[in-house]
């Protein structure tokens, strides 16, 4: 026999004993919450396999200071001005006897090639100048292919900049990272620029000649901004690449001045 309360079923009642199912609305924000993690996650992994090289020469950095401040103090002795000892020599009028008595020359070695050198950062990367004919008439995009080339040899000496010793604006510019894939040496030589203080000194060698710069400033601008390639009355030297890095959102500028 049946009871009462089986024909006569009150609607609250029944609402309340029923389990409460999910809305259309909370199924979709839960589905898109876990797609966006998916895909943040896929992104990050992504994003440092690429840029494996730059960010792993950052935290070799960090991780082994000792042997980066060994590298720095190597770079700064060998760039070091030396100043010759200023002594009279007694010469024996045998040969043999000369052989013993005159000293070791202490000569400075100037590389053959023109040559950035950051202590700092344990940095001694080849500068390449773009051939002018490859520039003559060539549209933006030419030219991008032009300097991408290049980049691979090095960091790049901006075409119609001064050149080391000269009244104006040394334009330099290098790669912070680039693709994994790349064949190029020298895709991720800027990685640790943003490292540098002022008062860091920075060498250039050029056409067989010593130039000495100290940062003097450090700062962020847009990718837009062309007011970085400006000469003037002042011998500097800028030094420009990406930032941050692997990314292509802004450009870190470093100022140095000639000494």
């Amino acid at each position: 026999m049946k009871n009462h309360s089986d024909y006569y079923v009150i609607p609250e009642l029944e609402a309340k004993r029923r389990p409460a199912q999910p809305s259309f609305l909370s199924n979709l924000s839960s589905q898109v919450g876990w797609m966006t993690i998916f895909s943040l996650l896929i992104f990050t992994v992504g994003f440092f396999t690429i840029n494996a090289e730059a960010y792993s020469d950052i935290m070799m950095t960090w991780a082994s200071r000792d042997s980066a401040m060994a590298q720095e103090e190597a770079l700064n002795e060998a760039v070091a001005e030396k100043v010759p000892e200023q002594r009279t020599l007694v010469v024996r009028s045998t040969p043999e006897t000369q052989k013993t008595e005159i000293p070791n020359l202490n000569l400075e070695v100037i590389p053959p090639d023109d040559r950035l050198i950051i202590p700092k950062i344990g940095k001694n990367i080849p500068i390449v100048t773009t051939d002018p004919s490859k520039l003559i008439g060539a549209d933006w995009k030419t030219l991008e292919q032009a300097f991408q080339e290049d980049l691979k040899n090095g960091v790049i000496h901006y075409p119609g900049t001064a050149d080391p010793g000269e009244m104006g604006n040394v334009f330099i510019t290098g790669h912070s990272s680039y693709y994994l894939w790349d064949s190029g040496r020298y895709k991720d030589v800027f990685a640790r620029l943003n490292q540098l203080e002022t008062g860091d000194e920075i060498v250039i060698y050029h056409d067989q000649q010593k130039y000495r710069y100290v940062v003097s400033e450090k700062r962020e601008v847009r990718n837009e901004d062309v007011t970085v390639l400006e000469q003037g009355d002042e011998k500097i030297l800028t030094l420009m690449t990406c930032s941050p890095v692997g990314t292509n959102f802004r450009r870190l500028v470093v100022v140095a001045k000639q000494i």
